[in-house]
């Protein structure tokens, strides 16, 4: 799709949100003590005597000792060790991409704007052309490829672009060699026997294989 039907569509996607699996509701409901507020956030957190006081929009007012609190992720790649060094030179959607005034994300607009084979992208050509060689292949890849690897279905349907990505990768670097070995495929010693012969030797104790 071009870059313009695949904003409307993941940014609307993102929109609807995500439940959780049917089988992590069903662990939690084991416990008497557990209670789920579909379709409520929270409104107000207090520390009390007795804990921690935490209102809902729905008008539930809970206390508990604990929170466990999921607050999202950041695509920004200076929270990477690894990636840090090229933070500046990875190309993303809001280097290309306008987003319109009726489907705005502003979280979205950070993601990375990679290859169809999960692979980053250099702003300006030539600056890191390291970027070529690494693949991203987790959540970053959502909005330019519709998949991730932080998910089954992303493996699913994921993993081909990856693989096609990275032997081709291979292939084209290496290409000039392979080419040279197949134009002088004469001149290539192909006779099994020679080396298993030198194989066999080697495991009886007869010396060293040299390739």
């Amino acid at each position: 799709m071009s870059d313009a039907d695949k904003w409307r569509w993941i940014q609307t996607i993102f929109t609807f949100g995500q439940p959780p699996t049917q089988d992590g509701v069903d662990r939690c409901a084991a416990f008497e003590n557990f209670c789920l507020h579909a379709g409520s956030s929270w409104r107000d957190v207090e520390l009390v005597s007795e804990g921690i006081s935490v209102t809902g929009t729905d008008g539930s007012v809970e206390t508990f000792d604990h929170l466990f609190i999921g607050c999202g992720f950041s695509m920004d790649p200076r929270g990477r060790a690894e990636l840090a060094p090229l933070a500046d030179h990875i190309l993303k959607w809001s280097d290309v991409f306008t987003q319109p005034d009726d489907y705005r994300d502003d979280w979205l607009i950070t993601y990375p704007y990679l290859t169809k084979d999960l692979r980053f992208i250099e702003k300006t050509p030539g600056a890191a052309p390291v970027l070529n060689n690494i693949f991203c292949f987790n959540y970053g890849a959502t909005v330019t490829n519709a998949h991730s690897g932080a998910s089954l279905s992303g493996l699913r349907y994921g993993i081909e672009s990856l693989v096609h990505g990275i032997t081709y990768a291979l292939w084209v670097e290496d290409e000039q060699h392979h080419f040279k070995v197949t134009k002088n495929w004469k001149d290539v010693d192909t006779d099994p026997t020679k080396l298993m012969s030198r194989l066999w030797k080697l495991a009886q104790g007869g010396g060293t294989l040299s390739l």
